[in-house]
């Protein structure tokens, strides 16, 4: 399950890079919606981040730029609640 949820973050991150942002927004919510803390927080220390955070903070930068402030606000606030859960 790691392989998938590293997958859809990586094409995420890949789209948004391209300036293909509405496609890169649906693999990052793919890819939140399979991130679970406990079952992926050993990847952290492999890849020095976590699926989770990192996902979130480009979900928040995609709907910044697709135009949803308050959204992409709300998704920067998880990101950051997350990472200091995850110490």
């Amino acid at each position: 399950m790691v392989s998938l949820v590293v997958a859809q973050f990586a094409l995420g991150q890949t789209l948004f890079f391209l300036g293909e942002v509405a496609a890169a927004r649906e693999h990052l919510e793919q890819e939140a919606a399979l991130y679970d803390p406990q079952k992926h927080r050993s990847h952290a220390f492999r890849a020095m981040q976590n699926p989770g955070v990192s996902c979130l903070i480009h979900t928040a930068l995609t709907l910044w730029l697709l135009g949803y402030p308050n959204q992409a606000l709300k998704r920067s606030q998880e990101a950051l609640t997350l990472a200091q859960r995850l110490s």
